[in-house]
Protein backbone atom coordinates (compact mmCIF):
# COMPACT_ATOMS: atom_id res chain seq x y z
CA UNK A 1 0.00 0.00 0.00
CA UNK A 2 2.61 2.42 0.70
CA UNK A 3 4.39 2.27 -2.65
CA UNK A 4 1.11 2.18 -3.94
CA UNK A 5 0.01 5.54 -3.02
CA UNK A 6 3.50 7.13 -3.84
CA UNK A 7 3.08 5.67 -7.18
CA UNK A 8 -0.21 7.37 -7.68
CA UNK A 9 0.99 10.67 -6.15
CA UNK A 10 3.72 10.05 -8.91
CA UNK A 11 1.50 9.60 -11.86
CA UNK A 12 -0.96 12.37 -11.18
CA UNK A 13 2.30 14.32 -10.50
CA UNK A 14 0.90 15.65 -6.78
CA UNK A 15 3.11 18.44 -5.16
CA UNK A 16 2.83 16.72 -1.69
CA UNK A 17 3.78 18.38 1.97
CA UNK A 18 7.15 17.73 3.41
CA UNK A 19 5.78 16.47 6.18
CA UNK A 20 3.45 14.24 4.39
CA UNK A 21 6.65 12.75 2.71
CA UNK A 22 8.42 12.47 5.44
CA UNK A 23 5.68 10.40 7.10
CA UNK A 24 5.92 8.07 4.08
CA UNK A 25 9.45 7.74 4.54
CA UNK A 26 9.02 7.29 7.90
CA UNK A 27 6.68 4.60 7.73
CA UNK A 28 8.57 3.10 4.58
CA UNK A 29 11.78 2.60 6.59
CA UNK A 30 9.95 0.50 9.52
CA UNK A 31 8.56 -2.07 7.11
CA UNK A 32 11.36 -1.79 4.60
CA UNK A 33 12.54 -5.70 4.96
CA UNK A 34 8.97 -6.57 3.75
CA UNK A 35 9.08 -4.74 0.47
CA UNK A 36 8.66 -7.02 -2.50
CA UNK A 37 9.85 -6.47 -5.72
CA UNK A 38 7.33 -4.24 -7.33
CA UNK A 39 7.36 -2.45 -4.07
CA UNK A 40 10.61 -1.22 -3.99
CA UNK A 41 10.72 -0.61 -8.08
CA UNK A 42 8.05 1.48 -7.76
CA UNK A 43 8.82 3.20 -4.71
CA UNK A 44 12.29 4.58 -6.12
CA UNK A 45 10.54 5.22 -8.85
CA UNK A 46 7.96 7.49 -7.42
CA UNK A 47 10.61 8.99 -5.63
CA UNK A 48 12.62 10.12 -8.60
CA UNK A 49 9.71 11.10 -10.20
CA UNK A 50 8.23 13.52 -7.60
CA UNK A 51 11.56 15.45 -7.19
CA UNK A 52 12.37 17.82 -4.34
CA UNK A 53 14.48 17.02 -1.48
CA UNK A 54 16.31 13.70 -2.08
CA UNK A 55 15.84 10.51 0.30
CA UNK A 56 17.25 10.35 3.33
CA UNK A 57 20.53 8.29 3.52
CA UNK A 58 19.05 5.66 6.06
CA UNK A 59 15.92 5.42 3.84
CA UNK A 60 17.74 4.58 1.07
CA UNK A 61 20.11 1.76 2.95
CA UNK A 62 17.45 0.18 3.86
CA UNK A 63 15.49 -0.20 0.56
CA UNK A 64 18.93 -1.20 -0.91
CA UNK A 65 19.96 -3.35 1.79
CA UNK A 66 16.29 -5.02 1.21
CA UNK A 67 16.48 -4.97 -2.83
CA UNK A 68 20.30 -6.88 -3.09
CA UNK A 69 18.07 -9.35 -0.92
CA UNK A 70 15.06 -10.22 -3.12
CA UNK A 71 17.04 -8.63 -6.45
CA UNK A 72 17.29 -12.63 -8.15
CA UNK A 73 13.35 -12.67 -7.71
CA UNK A 74 12.79 -9.50 -9.41
CA UNK A 75 11.29 -9.34 -12.97
CA UNK A 76 13.28 -7.79 -16.01
CA UNK A 77 11.23 -5.02 -15.88
CA UNK A 78 11.31 -4.01 -12.07
CA UNK A 79 15.03 -4.18 -12.35
CA UNK A 80 15.32 -1.63 -14.76
CA UNK A 81 12.91 0.65 -12.93
CA UNK A 82 15.04 -0.13 -9.96
CA UNK A 83 18.63 0.81 -11.85
CA UNK A 84 16.98 4.10 -13.41
CA UNK A 85 15.45 5.22 -10.48
CA UNK A 86 18.93 5.51 -8.45
CA UNK A 87 20.46 6.96 -11.96
CA UNK A 88 18.03 9.52 -11.91
CA UNK A 89 18.25 10.24 -8.09
CA UNK A 90 21.62 10.67 -8.77
CA UNK A 91 22.60 7.86 -5.87
CA UNK A 92 25.46 5.46 -6.83
CA UNK A 93 25.01 2.20 -4.28
CA UNK A 94 28.05 1.08 -2.87
CA UNK A 95 30.30 -1.05 -5.42
CA UNK A 96 29.61 -4.71 -3.34
CA UNK A 97 25.66 -3.94 -4.67
CA UNK A 98 26.22 -2.63 -7.49
CA UNK A 99 28.65 -5.88 -8.39
CA UNK A 100 25.43 -7.95 -7.31
CA UNK A 101 23.09 -5.90 -9.59
CA UNK A 102 25.32 -6.12 -12.60
CA UNK A 103 25.79 -10.33 -11.88
CA UNK A 104 21.82 -10.41 -11.86
CA UNK A 105 21.27 -8.24 -15.04
CA UNK A 106 23.69 -10.37 -16.98
CA UNK A 107 21.78 -13.27 -15.86
CA UNK A 108 18.28 -11.69 -17.38
CA UNK A 109 19.82 -10.43 -20.04
CA UNK A 110 18.06 -12.86 -22.33
CA UNK A 111 14.85 -11.95 -20.97
CA UNK A 112 15.22 -8.06 -21.49
CA UNK A 113 12.29 -6.30 -23.50
CA UNK A 114 11.77 -3.46 -24.90
CA UNK A 115 12.50 -0.79 -22.15
CA UNK A 116 14.65 -3.27 -20.19
CA UNK A 117 17.99 -2.88 -22.78
CA UNK A 118 17.89 1.08 -22.69
CA UNK A 119 16.93 1.76 -19.35
CA UNK A 120 19.42 -0.77 -18.10
CA UNK A 121 22.56 0.15 -20.24
CA UNK A 122 21.65 4.47 -19.96
CA UNK A 123 21.57 4.19 -15.81
CA UNK A 124 24.33 2.01 -15.20
CA UNK A 125 26.82 4.39 -17.87
CA UNK A 126 25.39 7.26 -15.56
CA UNK A 127 26.05 5.83 -12.18
CA UNK A 128 29.67 5.00 -13.58
CA UNK A 129 29.48 1.09 -13.34
CA UNK A 130 32.38 -0.60 -14.74
CA UNK A 131 31.22 -3.40 -17.36
CA UNK A 132 33.43 -6.07 -18.69
CA UNK A 133 33.74 -6.98 -22.24
CA UNK A 134 31.49 -10.33 -21.42
CA UNK A 135 28.66 -8.87 -19.97
CA UNK A 136 28.97 -5.96 -22.76
CA UNK A 137 28.71 -8.41 -25.66
CA UNK A 138 26.13 -10.73 -24.22
CA UNK A 139 23.57 -7.20 -24.21
CA UNK A 140 25.27 -6.02 -27.61
CA UNK A 141 23.79 -9.65 -28.79
CA UNK A 142 20.20 -9.74 -26.97
CA UNK A 143 19.39 -6.09 -28.36
CA UNK A 144 20.16 -7.39 -32.29
CA UNK A 145 17.76 -9.96 -31.48
CA UNK A 146 14.91 -6.95 -30.62
CA UNK A 147 15.31 -3.95 -31.92
CA UNK A 148 11.60 -3.97 -33.16
CA UNK A 149 10.74 -4.25 -29.50
CA UNK A 150 12.13 -0.79 -28.42
CA UNK A 151 10.63 2.72 -28.29
CA UNK A 152 12.82 5.58 -30.00
CA UNK A 153 13.44 6.22 -26.86
CA UNK A 154 14.81 2.65 -26.44
CA UNK A 155 17.27 3.26 -29.11
CA UNK A 156 18.54 6.26 -28.36
CA UNK A 157 18.92 5.38 -24.55
CA UNK A 158 20.76 1.95 -25.78
CA UNK A 159 23.24 3.30 -28.25
CA UNK A 160 24.18 6.15 -25.83
CA UNK A 161 24.79 4.04 -22.95
CA UNK A 162 26.94 1.80 -25.24
CA UNK A 163 29.23 4.94 -26.46
CA UNK A 164 29.96 5.66 -22.88
CA UNK A 165 31.51 2.42 -22.41
CA UNK A 166 33.28 3.02 -25.98
CA UNK A 167 31.55 -0.02 -27.22
CA UNK A 168 31.52 -0.54 -31.29
CA UNK A 169 28.95 -3.46 -32.48
CA UNK A 170 31.08 -4.30 -35.77
CA UNK A 171 28.44 -6.81 -37.01
CA UNK A 172 26.53 -5.08 -39.96
CA UNK A 173 23.55 -7.42 -39.38
CA UNK A 174 23.92 -5.56 -35.74
CA UNK A 175 23.89 -2.21 -37.64
CA UNK A 176 20.96 -3.32 -40.42
CA UNK A 177 18.33 -3.43 -37.03
CA UNK A 178 18.78 -0.46 -36.05
CA UNK A 179 19.10 1.40 -39.38
CA UNK A 180 15.70 -0.14 -39.69
CA UNK A 181 13.84 0.04 -36.07
CA UNK A 182 14.53 3.56 -35.62
CA UNK A 183 13.76 4.51 -39.21
CA UNK A 184 10.23 3.93 -38.42
CA UNK A 185 9.99 5.84 -35.52
CA UNK A 186 10.74 9.81 -35.95
CA UNK A 187 7.24 10.35 -35.56
CA UNK A 188 7.09 9.49 -31.51
CA UNK A 189 10.65 11.33 -31.09
CA UNK A 190 11.48 13.87 -28.90
CA UNK A 191 13.86 16.27 -29.39
CA UNK A 192 15.92 15.20 -26.61
CA UNK A 193 15.70 11.78 -27.85
CA UNK A 194 16.98 12.59 -31.42
CA UNK A 195 19.83 14.56 -29.83
CA UNK A 196 20.85 11.93 -27.36
CA UNK A 197 20.76 9.24 -29.99
CA UNK A 198 22.72 11.66 -32.76
CA UNK A 199 25.84 12.49 -30.30
CA UNK A 200 25.92 8.85 -29.77
CA UNK A 201 26.06 7.87 -32.98
CA UNK A 202 28.91 10.10 -33.54
CA UNK A 203 31.12 8.03 -31.34
CA UNK A 204 29.78 5.03 -32.42
CA UNK A 205 29.71 4.77 -36.48
CA UNK A 206 32.22 3.76 -38.70
CA UNK A 207 29.96 3.63 -41.80
CA UNK A 208 27.68 6.14 -42.14
CA UNK A 209 23.61 5.38 -42.98
CA UNK A 210 21.81 5.41 -45.62
CA UNK A 211 21.58 9.09 -47.58
CA UNK A 212 17.76 8.73 -46.91
CA UNK A 213 17.96 7.71 -43.15
CA UNK A 214 20.21 10.73 -42.50
CA UNK A 215 17.86 12.51 -44.52
CA UNK A 216 14.88 11.75 -42.13
CA UNK A 217 17.25 12.51 -39.25
CA UNK A 218 17.37 15.80 -40.35
CA UNK A 219 13.87 16.60 -41.24
CA UNK A 220 12.84 15.72 -37.67
CA UNK A 221 15.82 17.38 -35.73
CA UNK A 222 14.79 20.62 -38.10
CA UNK A 223 10.44 19.48 -37.01
CA UNK A 224 11.53 18.55 -32.97
CA UNK A 225 14.21 21.16 -32.36
CA UNK A 226 13.43 24.83 -31.39
CA UNK A 227 15.50 26.87 -34.43
CA UNK A 228 18.43 28.48 -32.87
CA UNK A 229 18.84 32.22 -33.29
CA UNK A 230 22.38 31.34 -34.83
CA UNK A 231 23.62 28.25 -36.30
CA UNK A 232 26.49 29.30 -34.24
CA UNK A 233 24.30 27.51 -31.33
CA UNK A 234 23.34 24.92 -32.98
CA UNK A 235 26.07 22.44 -31.21
CA UNK A 236 25.16 23.84 -27.91
CA UNK A 237 21.32 23.13 -28.26
CA UNK A 238 21.74 19.89 -29.41
CA UNK A 239 24.25 18.80 -25.87
CA UNK A 240 21.30 21.02 -23.75
CA UNK A 241 18.91 18.61 -25.33
CA UNK A 242 20.54 15.63 -24.69
CA UNK A 243 21.45 16.69 -21.21
CA UNK A 244 17.72 16.46 -20.57
CA UNK A 245 17.84 12.56 -20.82
CA UNK A 246 20.86 12.53 -18.64
CA UNK A 247 23.25 12.38 -20.73
CA UNK A 248 26.92 13.81 -19.45
CA UNK A 249 28.44 14.92 -22.30
CA UNK A 250 30.13 18.22 -22.32
CA UNK A 251 30.89 18.90 -25.77
CA UNK A 252 29.79 17.36 -28.89
CA UNK A 253 32.56 14.57 -30.40
CA UNK A 254 34.69 15.58 -33.08
CA UNK A 255 32.48 13.62 -35.83
CA UNK A 256 32.94 14.19 -39.92
CA UNK A 257 29.72 12.58 -40.04
CA UNK A 258 27.70 14.89 -37.17
CA UNK A 259 29.12 17.70 -38.42
CA UNK A 260 27.74 16.72 -41.61
CA UNK A 261 24.01 15.99 -40.10
CA UNK A 262 24.43 19.73 -38.26
CA UNK A 263 25.05 21.70 -41.34
CA UNK A 264 22.15 20.38 -43.14
CA UNK A 265 19.76 21.01 -40.53
CA UNK A 266 21.31 24.49 -40.24
CA UNK A 267 20.74 24.83 -44.03
CA UNK A 268 17.02 23.74 -43.84
CA UNK A 269 16.71 26.24 -41.43
CA UNK A 270 17.96 28.74 -44.20
CA UNK A 271 21.32 29.44 -42.40
CA UNK A 272 24.53 29.70 -44.07
CA UNK A 273 27.10 27.32 -43.16
CA UNK A 274 30.14 25.94 -44.56
CA UNK A 275 31.99 22.50 -43.58
CA UNK A 276 35.20 24.40 -42.55
CA UNK A 277 33.73 26.21 -39.90
CA UNK A 278 33.53 25.45 -36.03
CA UNK A 279 30.23 24.19 -34.09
Amino acid sequence: ALSQVLWAAAVFRLRLPTDWRQEWSNCALKCSSTFSGPALAHSLWALAQLGGSPPSEELMSALLKRAKLILPTMSCMELSMLVSALARLQYRPPDAWLKVFVSQAKNRIPAFYNEDFGLTIWSLACLGVPLDATWLHAFEAECGRKWWSMSFEGLSLTVWGLAQYGYRPEEQEWWLGFWNQSDSRWEGATAGQLCLMTVALAELVKTAPSRSWQQNLVRALQLKLKKPSTSDKLGALMLKQAASLGAIDKQLPDSAWLNGVLLETARRWGFARTLSARW
